[in-house]
């Protein structure tokens, strides 16, 4: 058996060097725009646009009741070949002849490879390879850098995952039943709640072999990862690329103080919430839309419209609240020539959009008689989110009302250096600011608006971006006025940047007693339980074994293995094990095919004393049942022919199997056709 942390490394890194392979590697080559990119940029612009069309192909064929891997991935393969045709038919090339262009490119690419190997020779790699290598690591080195503080974040928020196996909220068998249901083809249920999460999480489980349990516990360190880098990115943005130390270090503020300085909760944010995952996509989209608006003719808007669809196809809150606001504030950007056509222009291009991604829920609403308004009320308004930040340095109001000065004081420093520079564009800060100053003055005293709409539970994680982008600025706008000030000190200061970040990042470090990564949020279940469980599952043929243990389980069994709560097992398990031993006393010729044959093995899990592991809600009067079932399994084990083995047991947890057919449900032996007798099947192969 498998120790719990070695499978989630293991996952960790199947889950990683897919995404490189898919988002990095291969995504690129399928979108010429995203080609032509380098470092962080080409990765986020390849997983706005090729995540969005995965999430719409999803979508598409799930309503089609045609989803698999396989006709995903012929639609995703037909989808340049489908635009390519369209481009020649655009051109004025016949239909006839399309298919001779396409042999020619086939050709051509082909000549060219050719080429390139006649050219290809060790000596030649030696020579180039060495100089190119050292200097891309110099010029990379900041890119590198936010690499690894990304990596150091999704180990901070892993370590509460490699601590705890269970769940960190009953929410979770909820989205995990929903992710299910995808494999169903059952992507909306009676509500249209979005579902884009959830098809993403089942993507990546099935292309990894990766448990869906386990890809969806993983989720939140590896969004923490994409977010941190984003942060990074955004800061550059902001300030046009200038001291990219500011850029680390408002990355490692999200990265290594997430509980202390942001309104986030590792609890939350290591569970499965779609709001990070939406987050992923509406930023980037946001500043991408952004970087549209100053060449509107010849922007790629194909990556803002993916971006759009992608967000309201996982989380409608962030799509109309952090999403829609971000970009109408954006309109103030447009350039002032011809800017009243580019505005009507804009406007109605997010108009297309917004209805596009809205119309599957509002017509699924219509035919199934929901009610328009109360289904976005609820979306709006999460009764599953809450705020519980217990390590902030201040109360929320009050750092509130500190972040909200500091950002207008450095509003002031940025118009300033704006009028000494005379820049030309002042759009990303302008934007920035204003959404900041908008949504910080909600959390604070100053203002007593009760906006029925803005849920500030579900705003939390888009505000702690906006603060770790707050802090990234703060560094720039001091070190930029100090070389205003002290012109001539501007060498030192490229030297002093770094160190100042380092002396930062480890007193904060130091002040506030190490880095925070314990548990805040309450048990769910024994840790026992799910250690376990996920060797089971790697460990038994799918449909040979039942498990017995609290109803919420039951999504866990869904397309995997029977299931039987604790109540029908204690009440009803004992007669069909009376009348499965029964006929296996009748002669095989004479036996019926009516009797109900149990799973070669069941799994019983108990939680052990003080029974206080189980939160109420899940199982009630725990201590009563855990008592029942000793006592079941040990009357159990005085009967003749029943064998009884504890699979697995700590000090929180036992776990016993029933096996009613030894050999029938272990991997190992049905694949090395090992049976307990010489006949049967083995014999039938070796005769």
């Amino acid at each position: 058996m498998l120790p719990y942390w070695t499978l989630v490394l293991f996952s960790v890194t199947r889950i990683v060097l897919c995404f490189v392979i898919l988002f990095v590697w291969v995504g690129p080559k399928f979108l010429p725009h995203a080609r032509k990119l380098k470092g962080i940029d080409r990765m986020l612009y390849t997983w706005v646009g090729v995540g969005g069309t995965m999430l719409t192909c999803i979508f598409l064929l799930c309503i089609a009741h045609l989803y698999d891997l396989i006709s995903l991935f012929s639609f995703l393969i037909a989808v340049p070949i489908i635009v390519s045709i369209y481009k020649e038919l655009k051109k004025g090339t016949s239909i006839r002849s399309i298919h001779h262009v396409f042999e020619n490119r086939i050709v051509s690419g082909f000549v060219k490879f050719i080429e390139t190997i006649r050219d290809f020779s060790f000596k030649g790699l030696k020579e180039q390879f060495k100089p190119s290598f050292d200097y891309s690591i110099i010029e990379r080195r900041y890119t590198i850098s936010a690499i690894l503080i990304g990596v150091s974040a999704c180990i901070i928020r892993l370590i509460p995952i490699l601590i705890n196996a269970s769940p960190f909220s009953r929410a979770w068998y909820f989205e995990l039943e929903a992710i299910k249901n995808i494999r169903l083809q059952q992507y909306f249920g009676d509500l249209p709640a979005p579902r884009g999460m959830h098809a993403l999480v089942d993507m990546f489980s099935s292309l990894t072999q990766v448990s869906a349990e386990m890809t969806l516990n993983l989720l939140g360190s590896i969004t923490s990862f994409f977010l941190t880098l984003i942060v990074y990115w955004i800061i550059l943005e902001i300030t046009k690329g200038k001291r990219r130390t500011a850029a680390l270090f408002g990355a490692s503020v999200y990265a290594f103080f997430p509980t202390l300085l942001l309104p986030i909760t590792l609890g939350a944010e290591n569970g499965s919430n779609s709001l990070s995952l939406a987050l992923c996509f509406a930023l980037p989209t946001a500043f991408i839309f952004i970087r549209n608006i100053r060449a509107i003719d010849k922007a790629p808007w194909f990556y803002v419209s993916m971006g759009i669809i992608a967000t309201g196809l996982t989380n409608v809150f962030v799509l109309l609240i952090v999403l829609l606001p971000f970009q109408i504030y954006a309109l103030l950007g447009i350039p002032r020539r011809r800017y009243l056509q580019n505005f009507i222009k804009l406007v109605s291009y997010l108009a297309v959009n917004y209805a596009v991604v809205l119309a599957p829920y509002i017509i699924h609403l219509l035919l199934k008689g929901g009610n328009i308004l109360s289904y976005f009320d609820s979306q709006l308004l999460d009764t599953m989110i809450f705020s519980y930040f217990p390590h902030l340095v201040l109360e929320l109001s009050a750092l509130s009302e500190v972040y909200f000065f500091i950002a207008i004081g450095l509003l002031t420093v940025f118009l300033i250096l704006n009028l000494i520079d005379k820049e030309e564009h002042f759009v990303d800060e302008m934007v920035y600011f204003a959404l900041f100053l908008t949504v910080s003055v909600l959390y604070t005293s100053f203002v007593n608006i009760d906006i029925y709409f803005l849920d500030l539970d579900q705003l939390n994680a888009f505000y702690a971006i906006l603060i770790s982008v707050l802090f990234g600025l703060g560094f720039y706008g001091f070190f930029t006025i100090v070389s205003k000030i002290f012109d001539k000190a501007n060498d030192s200061i490229r030297y002093v940047q770094p160190v100042a970040f380092l002396l930062l990042l480890g007193n904060g470090i130091f002040i506030t007693g190490g880095i925070k990564v314990e548990k805040t949020l309450p048990q769910t279940m024994p840790e026992g339980f799910f250690n376990a469980y996920y060797n089971i599952i790697h460990d038994r043929l799918p449909y040979t074994y039942a498990t017995v243990s609290p109803p919420i389980d039951d999504a866990l069994a869904q397309n995997r293995h029977y299931f039987m709560n604790y109540e029908f097992f204690l009440n009803s398990y004992s007669e069909i094990d009376e009348e499965y031993n029964q006929y296996l006393e009748v002669p095989e010729e004479l036996r019926s095919d009516s009797v109900s044959i149990p799973p070669a093995s069941i799994f019983v899990f108990v939680q052990k004393p003080p029974y206080t592991s189980i939160q109420q809600g899940i199982l009630y009067d725990s201590q009563r049942l855990m008592t029942q079932l000793d006592d079941w399994v040990l009357n159990y084990r005085s009967m003749d022919g029943r064998e009884v083995e504890i699979y697995y047991e700590d000090e929180s947890a036992r776990i016993y199997e029933l096996i009613n057919r030894r050999g029938e449900s272990s991997l190992n032996k049905i694949l090395m056709n090992v049976y307990p007798k010489k006949e049967g099947r083995a014999a039938d192969l070796f005769k």
